[in-house]
C-alpha cells in the first residue's frame, strides 16, 4: 500500500463491523478522477464542492447495507442502496451536476478516468491479487456516513457532514437609528 490516493472524493463511514484492507481505510468513493493527482486549482474547486455537498447532510446520514459480492473476481464488497433515493446516489449527483459546464478541465479528467457507466455504491474489503482472502463477514443494517474525504496524491481533506462554512461580516458595524450609517431618531431628518 501506498500513501498515494489518486484524486477522488468519497464518503467516510463511521467505525464499523465490515474488514477494510485496502489503501486509505474503509470509505465510499462517489467520484474518481485519476490515479494522479490534480493540481492545486482544481484541488480547491473540488474540496468547495465536496463542502457544499457536505453541508447539506446531516451528521450520521444513514445508507443501507444491501449484500456482499465480488467485482471483477478481485475485490471482495459490500454493496450499498443504490436507487435514487440512496444518500451516496444524491451526494454523488449533487457533486458531479453541472460539473462540464462550471470545470470542463475538471469533467474530462473525470470522464477520462470513469470506467464504470453506472454507479454501484460500495465499500471494498479488500483486492485477492494484493493478498486479500475473502471472507464471511456479519454486515450491519446501515452504515453511518460522517464525513466527506477529498483525496488528492498524498493529501486528504476530511469534511464534516453538516457543518457550515462560517460566515464573516464584512462592512461598517451598524451604529444607530434606521439606517446604517447612523441617521439619529427622526428617519425624516434633514442637515437643515
Amino acid at each position: 500500500m501506498s500513501d498515494n490516493y489518486g484524486a477522488c472524493v468519497v464518503l467516510i463511514p463511521e467505525p464499523n463491523s465490515i474488514p477494510a484492507e485496502i489503501e486509505g481505510g474503509q470509505h465510499i468513493t462517489l467520484a474518481y478522477f485519476g490515479d494522479d493527482a490534480i493540481d492545486d486549482d482544481l484541488e480547491t474547486f473540488l474540496i468547495d464542492r465536496a463542502t457544499l455537498v457536505a453541508q447539506n447532510w446531516k451528521p450520521r446520514t444513514p445508507i443501507r447495507v444491501i449484500g456482499v459480492d465480488m467485482f471483477n473476481d478481485d475485490a471482495q464488497v459490500v454493496l450499498l442502496d443504490n436507487t435514487r433515493e440512496s444518500p451516496a446516489v444524491q451526494m454523488r449527483f449533487a457533486l458531479l451536476s453541472d460539473l462540464k459546464d462550471e470545470n470542463p478541465e475538471l469533467y474530462a479528467i473525470f470522464s477520462q478516468a470513469e470506467k464504470y457507466p453506472t454507479y454501484t455504491p460500495h465499500t471494498t474489503m479488500g483486492y485477492v491479487s494484493e493478498g486479500y482472502e475473502p471472507q464471511v463477514v456479519d454486515l450491519p443494517i446501515l452504515l453511518r456516513i460522517e464525513s466527506v474525504g477529498v483525496w488528492n496524491g498524498q493529501s486528504r481533506t476530511v469534511i464534516p457532514l453538516g457543518e457550515p462554512t462560517p460566515i464573516e461580516h464584512i462592512g461598517m458595524p451598524r451604529r444607530s437609528g434606521r439606517y446604517p450609517w447612523g441617521s439619529g431618531k427622526d428617519p425624516y431628518q434633514s442637515s437643515s
